[in-house]
This record gives C-alpha cells, structure tokens and sequence, in this order.
C-alpha cells in the first residue's frame, strides 16, 4: 500500500509534525505523537522504525526541501545567465543547470541543526 493511501501511517506523519512545531523534535516522545494519532507506539515503530524516520518522513511529507531544491536550481541558472558565464564554463546551449552536471555546485547535505534526542 502506498504512503498516500495509508491514513494511519498520515495520521503519524500529521501528529509528528503538529508536536514537532509546538514542542520541538527532542522533547516530543514517539508515545507522545501515537497517542494523538491514536494508534499503537508499536505500529509507529513498524512505520518508521523509529522518531528519526518519522522525521525524515514529515520532512518528505511536507515537500518543502523539494520545492527549495527547485528554486535554488532556478536561482543558480539565472545568476549564471546574468554574470555572463565564460566560453569555457558555459553548459552546451539549452542546457540547464542541474546540481549533479555542474562543477561550479556542490551538493549540499540538509540535516537538522538539533538533536534527535531519545523517545
């Protein structure tokens, strides 16, 4: 069954996200986020397998570092059309900027400035 589909797995994912924003990830307990979703700690942990996949599956679930990515690739093309890139560092005419086929851009690894904490 996929992840849309499910509504207990969304039920977690929404529960998560609502105690994370009030409390913080570090202070809201995984008991905490299956008692709002009404659900079992164990089905939470046979989700996600713990608080950190819960996380990283609210993150996905919110689609905001998609639509960030997006924009950034957006901005790296058209600063790089405004400087006027030289002959040699030009991309092949019509290409477009992508994060993984241009030397200039490094990826860059997004992880969460605080700690996971335990549940």
């Amino acid at each position: 069954m996929s992840a849309q589909r499910n509504p207990t797995r969304q039920r977690l994912i929404h529960a998560a996200l609502e105690l994370f924003a009030v409390q913080g990830v570090t202070d809201t307990t995984t008991r905490q986020i299956a008692e709002l979703a009404e659900v079992n700690e164990v089905t939470l942990f046979r989700h996600f397998g713990n608080k950190h996949g819960l996380l990283l599956a609210v993150i996905e679930d919110a689609g905001v570092f998609a639509h960030l990515g997006q924009t950034l690739i957006r901005q790296a093309n058209q600063a790089l059309l405004n400087q006027g890139m030289n002959r040699e560092s030009r991309p092949p005419s019509g290409s477009k900027l992508h994060p993984h086929s241009h030397p200039k851009v490094e990826r860059t690894r997004l992880l969460p400035p605080f700690s996971l904490g335990r549940s």
